[in-house]
């Protein structure tokens, strides 16, 4: 099983100032989450979609497990605006093969 850090692109609009913020989390292709301590971390479930509350520079953000798992296996430069689709309609399967951009 592959492991991959989670990196999330935040975007300040201040001053036009982006950057990239380095979290404490890792990723594997089937969609399990760990944090830095190597402790998993159980997705909670909204609207038959699983996410995870992730601590980001002190503040809290609600993340799809879908989202995390193709933003660190198929990264893609314009992965704000896309959406994650999950390919044969289980919201369940967070594995990297039944999910894509859209």
């Amino acid at each position: 099983m592959e492991w991959m850090p989670f990196f999330l692109r935040v975007i300040f609009f201040i001053m036009d100032f982006k950057r990239f913020l380095y979290t404490d989390y890792f990723v594997s292709e089937t969609g399990i989450v760990k944090n830095k301590k190597g402790v998993t971390l159980i997705p909670q479930k909204k609207e038959s979609y699983l996410f995870h509350y992730l601590v980001l520079s002190g503040k809290t953000k609600r993340i799809g497990l879908a989202r995390m798992v193709l933003i660190c296996h198929s990264f893609r430069v314009d992965y704000i605006i896309l959406k994650a689709k999950h390919i044969d309609g289980d919201n369940n399967n967070n594995h990297i093969t039944n999910l894509k951009w859209i």
